[in-house]
């Protein structure tokens, strides 16, 4: 039966609550994180000038104590203590650079008075040497070239024996006045001095300023830092153990092709050309134009400038397409492009230093931005 009192009333929606707005990802993480980003960026910033004199002694320290990890931690496998056996690498890194040093100093200072003897003689005969020569230039332009011989000449030889026996005494004093009077620069001081005590301390210390790095960093992100760095670490080695191979290699093939082609000075500049290719480009064009110098010196205008620039091309040529790919390979991952910006960049900013330190020090940064652009794509930002 029908019930009068009962009505019928509509259903009232529950009020409406106005839902909270999310804040968008970006916006959530400049908020969070920002300020801590910040801070960090200046304390680096502030770091990194504060160290600014010492900026390129303490990066060649970090580069010189990892070439010499390998060493030290054989010497600790022969149950030596860190200390003794970082000890023991200096030991051995000084008497290897002993042993370059009497094998490229000494015969450059022998030979630099006959060298400049023999010079004297080329530019004697200069006008013989280059009359056919500026002949054929004028047939070809229609024109006479105005040379005057006998004034460069006489302005030449003075020059050279003006100059050469200073030369050569700068050169035999240049030891004695560095142990002595440190070139009375304070720079020179400091770089002689604070090098070899970064290294050791560096060396010495390197557990534990690993662990200290270990500790600033947040839990959740310690095995992406280790997977980073083990990466970064077998790169490296790779890279450093095959450019030492190669220079080896170079050496060798060098001093033996200047040889045969009969340069004087064949055995320290073959070792100088291989050793100056740990900077890329540079090495080559030193080693080469150092022996075409003396090759004019000697012997003039001859085939032996075609010898040497025959073992250039062929050792350069051996080194591009089988020391190379073969010893260092592809460890880095750089193309000759990057590999090319990094040099002038670092040449720029920290000068020879900066050359040889430039491709290790890109190789970690594509590493390190190649696990940070996997990470990023992995993110929630960038996948909404």
């Amino acid at each position: 039966m029908y019930n009068s009192n009962h009505h019928f009333q509509p259903s009232i929606p529950p009020p409406k609550y106005k839902a909270q707005e999310k804040q968008p990802p970006l916006m959530k993480w400049v908020t969070q994180k920002g300020l801590w980003l910040i801070g960090i960026l200046i304390f680096v910033g502030a770091l990194f000038w504060v160290l600014k004199p010492v900026l390129a002694i303490l990066a060649a320290s970090v580069g010189i104590s990892y070439v010499l990890e390998p060493s030290i931690h054989w010497f600790e496998k022969r149950k030596l203590s860190r200390e003794r056996a970082v000890g023991a690498a200096f030991l051995m890194v000084i008497a290897a650079t002993s042993a370059l040093s009497l094998i490229i100093i000494p015969p450059i200072i022998i030979q630099f008075e006959p060298l400049s003897q023999a010079l004297i003689g080329r530019l004697q005969g200069l006008e013989g040497t280059l009359s056919p020569v500026i002949q054929h230039v004028e047939n070809l332009i229609g024109r006479k070239v105005p040379v005057d011989f006998a004034n460069i000449k006489l302005v030449a030889i003075d020059f050279v024996q003006t100059h050469a026996p200073q030369v050569q005494a700068y050169v035999k004093s240049l030891g004695q006045v560095l142990l002595t009077q440190g070139l009375g620069l304070v720079s020179t001081i400091l770089n002689v001095v604070l090098l070899p005590i970064f290294v050791f301390y560096i060396c010495r210390d390197r557990d534990e300023l690993i662990k200290g790095l270990y500790r600033l960093i947040p839990h959740r992100y310690h095995e992406t830092v280790k997977d980073t760095a083990s990466e970064v670490d077998l790169r490296l080695s790779a890279f450093i153990k095959g450019q030492l191979t190669v220079c080896l290699y170079l050496s060798i093939l060098y001093t033996v092709g200047l040889l045969i082609v009969g340069i004087k000075l064949a055995l320290p500049i073959g070792v100088l050309s291989g050793i100056l290719f740990v900077i890329p480009y540079i090495g080559t064009a030193i080693g080469l134009f150092l022996s075409l110098l003396i090759c004019l010196i000697n012997f003039g205008v001859s085939w032996h400038l075609v010898g040497v620039a025959a073992v250039y091309l062929v050792v350069n040529n051996i080194e591009n397409f089988l020391l190379v790919p073969y010893i260092v390979g592809d460890k880095v991952g750089l193309s000759p492009m990057v590999v090319m910006l990094a040099l002038i960049v670092g040449g720029s900013l920290m000068g020879i230093w900066g050359m040889v330190l430039a491709i290790p020090i890109t190789a970690i940064l594509s590493v390190i931005s190649a696990r940070w652009i996997e990470q990023y794509r992995l993110s929630d930002f960038y996948k909404r």
